[in-house]
């Protein structure tokens, strides 16, 4: 059986891990984007979704 703290540690680590999960998800995404876009030729496309991709990594 586990403390109230205990259960309050455990639910706060499960949230951070959905949130890092979301940002991982996210990340992949605009890589793939990234990709198609440098596929075309897009530079500017590829760059922008590059960053974004980027800044999910940080944040996960």
């Amino acid at each position: 059986m586990t403390t109230k703290h205990e259960h309050a540690v455990h639910h706060k680590a499960a949230d951070h891990h959905r949130k890092a999960a979301h940002h991982f998800e996210a990340a992949a995404k605009h890589q793939l984007a990234a990709a198609e876009a440098d596929d075309h030729d897009d530079v500017v496309k590829t760059a922008h979704h590059a960053y974004l991709a980027y800044g999910h990594q940080i944040q996960a």
